[in-house]
């Protein structure tokens, strides 16, 4: 056992007997106890094991193959816990000012209680079983029932509804969905949106289940525990989607369309990322200086709003004394200029007018010749300037 340090200053002992009412209000030991199992499972495992076989089960008996649960109970006053954090520097005095606040939303708390709850005896943790040996051994009888009709009453419509529809319950496949649509360019998809199947791969698996399975029925509905009897296929498959036991099955998830269906059938694009690409490529192969410069030049485009040479001609004309008119009558060469850069007017592209699908499926399928057209016109004739050199 750690001894701890008993004698602190008058002023901080008040302040560590605040601390100490916070931990007596805040830290809640059954919570912790879940968190310990997690946290350090083998050595709960062990704990557990040792206390099963001291009651009598089997040697062969896993600490997950039994109900149970952990009480907990104080040991070492709060008081000496936070003596002890602040000994070991688990606890700073910011923490102390603060009234240990910090400490325990930061989790903090918890980590030195798992950490020190053996050696400095601070708690005590006791394995209560929810069932004696007669009550494990009906249940496993009826875990046995249950693995052997196991793929007889596997119904994989019933579980791909229910995941469909509840799949915010399911991170795992969530996780395993972003991963492949973002690999081949579906980063714009959702479960929601898209075609997709999840392959369940349970064998190996069935005995740990159908044990699970009975476990799960023990906690919420502990008459429904019959060795006689399996499952209906209703129950078992609802049953199979509880969260935390569908975690635990070997799955994968499989896309049924690729980028092109994807987005004929939402009618958005999949990739923001790729589409403004797209654009960029496009607005590049569909710029030429000279032909679009005689273009904006052209008489038919020259009184069009926003249109840079006319803007260009206003300004020769106050510079030389001369009327716009007499400037255009002018030889010259007209080579029209990008505004900012190709990747910044393709992004602000796809958030503007090329927002609609079809409208950006049609400009990615223009001709160059449609193209160099389009700089004359809204929104491209924005983003063009001009050189004008008189003959």
């Amino acid at each position: 056992m750690v001894k701890i340090r008993t004698s602190v200053g008058e002023s901080s002992l008040d302040h560590y007997k605040q601390a100490e009412k916070t931990l007596e209000a805040q830290f809640d030991l059954q919570d912790f106890a879940s968190y310990l199992i997690d946290y350090n499972p083998e050595q709960i495992k062990e704990l557990v094991e040792e206390s099963l076989h001291s009651k009598g089960f089997p040697e062969e008996v896993k600490w997950s193959d039994v109900d149970w649960h952990l009480q907990s109970s104080l040991v070492t006053p709060f008081l000496d816990w936070v003596k002890l954090g602040v000994e070991k520097e688990y606890i700073t005095e910011q923490d102390i000012d603060d009234n240990l606040q910090g400490f325990l939303t930061s989790g903090r708390a918890y980590e030195m209680a798992a950490k020190e709850w053996q050696g400095s005896q601070l708690l005590r943790f006791e394995v209560v079983l929810n069932e004696d040996i007669e009550a494990w051994e009906s249940r496993m009888t009826m875990a046995e029932v249950i693995a052997d009709n196991f793929h007889d009453l596997l119904d994989y419509p019933q579980i791909d509804q229910i995941v469909r529809e509840n799949i915010e319950n399911y991170p795992e496949v969530w996780m395993q969905f972003n991963d492949l649509a973002k690999e081949i360019g579906l980063e714009e998809a959702t479960p929601k949106d898209t075609y997709y199947q999840i392959k369940l791969n349970t064998e190996g698996q069935e005995e740990e289940i159908a044990i699970l399975m009975t476990l799960l029925l023990n906690i919420n509905a502990p008459e429904r525990i019959n060795p006689q009897n399996s499952l209906s296929a209703n129950d078992f498959n609802t049953l199979l989607c509880v969260p935390s036991l569908f975690a635990r099955l070997n799955k994968q998830v499989e896309l049924l369309e690729g980028v092109e269906g994807w987005e004929s059938r939402n009618q958005r694009v999949a990739s923001k990322r790729k589409a403004a690409e797209a654009i960029r490529l496009k607005l590049e192969d569909g710029f030429d200086p000279v032909v679009i410069g005689s273009i904006l030049s052209d008489a038919q485009n020259i009184s069009k709003p926003n249109n840079p040479y006319y803007r260009k001609a206003e300004i020769l004309a106050e510079e030389r004394g001369l009327n716009v008119e007499q400037v255009l009558t002018f030889r010259q060469t007209v080579t029209a200029k990008l505004k900012g850069d190709f990747a910044n007017i393709a992004a602000s592209l796809l958030d503007s007018s090329l927002e609609n699908y079809e409208a950006y499926k049609k400009f990615l399928s223009s001709s160059q010749e449609e193209l160099y057209k389009q700089w004359a016109e809204q929104p491209l004739i924005n983003y063009v300037d001009v050189d004008i050199k008189m003959q």
